[in-house]
């Protein structure tokens, strides 16, 4: 694996060789990477607008509680300072 070479390097050498070996692997991991699968793309856009409407409506449903819970909290210390 690319850190346990980086990390024997690490032990073996100065660590300015070590981060120069570093970014000279990532960059060749970066190179050699397939291009993919061509529908990832679309399938991240429909998850996540599918995350994005489910937010949109936890969102909904914790403003509409927090507001239930302020107006019976209002109307019991009305209720307490008229009695």
């Amino acid at each position: 694996m690319q850190s346990e070479e980086v990390i024997s390097r690490q032990r073996a050498g100065s660590l300015a060789t070590a981060g120069a070996t570093t970014a000279t692997a990532s960059k060749l991991d970066i190179a050699s990477m397939p291009d993919g699968d061509p529908g990832a793309a679309e399938r991240w856009r429909i998850w996540s607008a599918r995350g994005l409407k489910h937010d949109r409506e936890r969102a909904r449903t914790i403003k509409r509680g927090f507001i239930a819970l302020v107006a019976a909290l209002s109307a019991w210390l009305v209720f307490q300072l008229l009695s």
